[in-house]
């Protein structure tokens, strides 16, 4: 299961499409070098590496390479902002626990059940699914609570 795989790395879609961008265009380039284009150190680029495996773009394995609906998205929409794209990366990313259990959760179970909610109901529900992971993370009010909750909240809006 995938809980603490974005940090506080949020879905960017124009530094994810930088990213991409590079590690297709220019795959000799190291994490570092491409993070420093962004003003940041390497953990950058593997944050959003690990958005775009989420999202379904490039493939679980050493050697970048785009899956087969990452080769169409990244000739179609290398800026990643047409509508089926974001679709195609949020139905990826929400689909399976082990992609996002946060997101998972939100959106085949929490949603469905709750036609209106608040910030902070929707922390507390998140914080009980998530806690027996760590409890010091993601108990009520924890850091990842924190960090996960207004990326669940506001991608609903």
């Amino acid at each position: 299961m995938s809980v603490y795989f974005h940090s506080s790395f949020t879905l960017n879609r124009e530094r994810l499409s930088g990213i991409l961008y590079n590690l297709i265009e220019k795959p000799k380039l190291t994490d570092q070098e491409i993070a420093k284009q962004f003003g940041y150190n390497a953990p950058f680029t593997q944050r959003y590496k690990s958005w775009l495996k989420k999202c379904g773009v490039i493939e679980h394995s050493i050697k970048v390479k785009l899956t087969d609906f990452g080769e169409v998205i990244y000739k179609k929409d290398p800026k990643l902002k047409k509508e089926p794209t974001l679709w195609y990366m949020h139905s990826f990313l929400a689909n399976s626990e082990d992609n996002a259990e946060a997101w998972n959760y939100f959106y085949h179970n929490y949603l469905p059940k709750n036609e209106s909610f608040t910030k902070p109901q929707l922390s507390d529900a998140i914080s009980m699914k998530l806690m027996a992971h760590n409890p010091g993370h993601f108990g009520k009010n924890r850091p990842m609570i924190k960090v996960t909750i207004p990326m669940v909240f506001n991608s609903k809006r």
